[in-house]
């Protein structure tokens, strides 16, 4: 729906247009396919962009309506109008039309990139269009920085073609200064020498140089991830290596291999995934209803292979564990050959279709986690025939790989500051066209009052500081939607405060911080002062005031601790808070009262009591006396005066006018007053 005021803002502004109507045949041609709006251009689709729209008025005396945002106006006389906040684009297009004030209108498309490798066996690659690689290259063909272990055993061979290799330079994808070969020791077969080369292509083959077929991240025509060879033999081995890639810096292994279950390869597991390295394993050739190990490790990403019928391959183990199915049949890579190309399969194949996602995921959001892009592989896979339980199925886990899905959701960020002392608004940076954001909060306080989302929902809220709770460490939760579904979530940690707050305790004092920032602690007494702003925070004390007799300070638990001595004179301790959102506070300790006096009227007679605050002698003993005067308030006549060492006393009214006393109170330096009624 359109917001009135919107629309009212709209019509306001089409006065700004003055022609007489004028019939014309449209410039473009549309088609929307699921809420997404495209331009048709020579038979290629192009993504409308919501956020601005192209107008060219009748006249040259355009005079800009201040509704509108004029980002650029043309040499030829177009207007680039930013579309309002909560404006659908096509019913603005349609508003403008009608007015008949517009000598054209046209929408704004978003940029494509024409990637289309000249891989000459690419038409044989029936995997690049069944995840839909194309359009992820458009967003990414891999990133160097981004290393993808291959353990296997077979070694790489990093004089393929297809992986880069080139006598003229360092063309070739593969690194030569990481990795080992840990089974140098021992013959292999060349089938198994040449096993972990074809992993290796899938993940990474030279994409757009002229030869043989395209990797997942093989770049276009220059580098695309770094792979690295470790090439095992054994349960020992397989140990080493998962060890050896985390310390060479790999974010993502391929496990094309199996192995009995062993404490140590979980060890070396959970070490990886503790750094922030992706694991993917393949589940198996045996046609069984369980997955092999490692695949079987709920830390890892158990890969299942599917054909071209979407379906899960028949050899493919399945059931408890599986995570996704990818390409796995028929997949065509360099052969042994200068001049062969052979067809591959298994989930030995298929691991490195994921593994090469992960790293295209990783190219474009370098901080995702390996439990973040789990759930993003999980949430973008492609559903096909099977029927899912909570969104999974025994046999294909949960769907078929969809890489670009998977980058485009890895590149998916929420934008904005995670401390607040005002108000901040959020969004979802890259947010494709067709898609919507519904936002909430993890407290229900903190949602109802603090966040306001914008409607229908569209790609931005706002959080303000609430005036009487601190926010501190809320969820903010950003539900992206398709046609309605919830395809994927982001959650961001927020705090909120507009002032310092927080709580002290000193000796039986007990207060919170609120509003003021003078605070009255016990002498002698350990004072501790909590509050979250403390967290993370830098806090200091003056020297030009009073020198804590104990001094601590944790930032990880965001309390003060400390003494304030008992004869200071008066001087406070001065504290010094800058918290981690730039802004500063001063906090001034005095010394508490070491007594404090009631007062009460009853039956012509004033009862004065005497209490002591702390626990201990500050230099008076109570065998001392301490002085008692009583004046009336009004006259300043004395009407009582005298000393006593009794905590209580009553003084007799007998005879005094009706009025108000003032009765103050003197113990050593420490002086009270109070004012009583006598009726």
């Amino acid at each position: 729906m359109i917001r009135k005021s919107i629309l009212s803002a709209v019509i306001m502004a089409l006065s700004s247009f003055s022609c007489l109507a004028q019939e014309k045949e449209p410039v473009q041609k549309t088609v929307k396919e699921n809420d997404t709006l495209f331009v048709i251009d020579h038979g290629r689709k192009y993504v409308v962009d919501k956020t601005v729209i192209k107008v060219k008025p009748k006249k040259d005396e355009y005079r800009q309506d201040e509704t509108y945002r004029n980002l650029y106006t043309s040499k030829s006389g177009y207007h680039y109008l930013e579309v309002p906040t909560g404006m659908d684009i096509e019913n603005l297009s349609e508003l403008l039309k009608q007015s008949n004030q517009c000598e054209d209108i046209e929408y704004v498309t978003e940029c494509k990139i024409l990637f289309e490798p000249n891989d000459p066996h690419k038409t044989h690659q029936w995997f690049i269009n069944k995840i839909n690689l194309k359009d992820a290259w458009d967003i990414t063909t891999g990133n160097s920085n981004i290393k993808v272990a291959i353990i296997d055993v077979g070694v790489v061979d990093n004089t393929y073609a297809d992986l880069g290799y080139s006598s003229y330079g360092n063309y070739t994808n593969i690194s030569y200064t990481l990795g080992h070969d840990y089974a140098s020791d021992y013959v292999f077969t060349p089938e198994q020498k040449v096993h972990g080369t074809h992993v290796a292509c899938v993940v990474g083959a030279k994409t757009n140089n002229g030869l043989y077929g395209c990797g997942i991240t093989g770049g276009n025509n220059c580098s695309g991830v770094t792979l690295i060879s470790y090439r095992v033999k054994n349960e020992l081995h397989l140990v080493q290596a998962i060890n050896q890639a985390v310390d060479d810096g790999a974010k993502v292994i391929n496990l094309s291999l199996s192995s009995p279950y062993d404490l140590d390869i979980e060890d070396a597991i959970e070490n990886a995934y503790n750094h922030n390295v992706s694991i993917a394993c393949a589940t198996g050739n045996d046609s069984l209803s369980s997955i092999c190990y490692p695949a079987s490790n709920n830390l890892t990403i158990a890969v299942g292979a599917s054909n071209q019928q979407d379906l899960r391959c028949t050899f493919s183990n399945y059931g408890t564990g599986l995570d996704i199915v990818a390409p796995g049949d028929q997949i065509y890579v360099q052969g042994t050959s200068s001049n062969s190309f052979i067809s591959v399969g298994g989930t030995s194949i298929a691991a490195p279709m994921v593994s090469g996602t992960i790293a295209l995921m990783l190219s474009v959001n370098p901080d995702l986690t390996p439990s973040e892009i789990r759930t993003i592989l999980h949430n973008s896979a492609t559903k096909g025939s099977y029927v899912y339980t909570s969104g999974w199925n025994s046999e294909v886990g949960y769907g078929f790989l969809n890489t670009y899905l998977a980058v485009l959701y890895a590149r998916l960020k929420i934008a904005g500051p995670k401390y607040i002392s005002d108000e901040e608004s959020y969004e979802i940076e890259n947010l494709p066209s067709g898609y919507t954001v519904e936002w909430s909060l993890s407290n229900s306080y903190y949602n109802q009052n603090c966040l306001e989302q914008d409607e229908p929902y569209t790609n931005q809220c706002t959080i303000t500081c609430s005036s009487s709770q601190i926010m501190m460490n809320a969820t903010l939760t950003a539900n992206i939607k398709y046609n309605g579904v919830t395809v994927h979530t982001l959650t961001k940690t927020v705090c909120a405060y507009d002032r310092f707050r927080g709580h002290y305790t000193s000796g039986n004092i007990s207060a919170d911080i609120d509003y003021t920032y003078i605070l009255h602690v016990a002498p002698n007494y350990n004072t501790i002062i909590t509050s979250p702003i403390l967290l993370g925070a830098t806090v200091s004390y003056s020297s030009s005031g009073t020198t804590p007799l104990y001094w601590g300070f944790s930032p990880s638990t965001g309390e003060i601790n400390l003494t304030m001595p008992a004869n200071n004179n008066g001087i406070p301790i001065v504290l010094y808070i800058n918290d981690v959102c730039g802004n500063q506070y001063t906090l001034y300790l005095f010394r508490a009262s070491s007594y404090s006096i009631n007062v009460s009227y009853e039956e012509n007679s004033i009862t004065i009591m005497l209490n002591k605050n702390f626990n201990y002698e500050r230099g008076l003993n109570l065998e001392q006396p301490y002085t008692i005067e009583i004046r009336n308030a009004v006259t300043g006549d004395l009407m009582a005066i005298q000393s006593t060492i009794n905590l209580t006393e009553i003084i007799s009214t007998l005879g005094w006018p009706k009025g108000v006393y003032v009765v103050k109170v003197k113990v050593g330096k420490e002086e009270f007053k109070e004012k009583i009624i006598v009726n």
